[in-house]
């Protein structure tokens, strides 16, 4: 690409986010998708346990495996709370990656946009009675 497409594209993309001012950043809408597309059409109780592991996977203070991060978020209905753990990560590639059996994030955002109810849309669903 040239830098005189490489400067019209940039030009193209501020004009989107000043005319776009109300809209979400477009890295918001990204990730809502991925989110939507790894979680939205499972029940209220499995949408809960993966939604504790990522959470527990984006606030551990050092870096965790999914197996680890499976044993400390307290999931329920589930022995195998460790491969449930893998499988979360395995349907969020296109935001987490596993290095040295550690689970990481491809950018800083998100946990940003995780921790943002308004931004993220999802939130662990209350359980029944609580």
């Amino acid at each position: 690409m040239t830098t005189d497409e490489q400067l019209y594209m940039l030009a193209q993309l501020v004009d989107h986010m000043s005319r776009n001012a109300n809209t979400p950043p477009l890295i918001d809408t990204l990730y809502q998708q991925i989110l939507r597309s790894a979680f939205s059409k499972l029940p209220d109780a499995l949408l809960r346990n993966r939604l504790k592991i990522l959470h527990t996977l984006l606030c551990t203070e050092e870096r965790v495996s999914a197996s680890v991060a499976g044993e400390l978020a307290d999931v329920t209905g589930t022995t195998q709370a460790a491969q449930l753990a893998k499988t979360v990560v395995e349907g969020l590639y296109a935001v987490l990656y596993v290095k040295d059996d550690r689970v990481l994030w491809y950018h800083a955002s998100f946990p940003d946009f995780m921790f943002t109810q308004e931004r993220s849309k999802f939130s662990i669903p209350q359980v029944a009675g609580s």
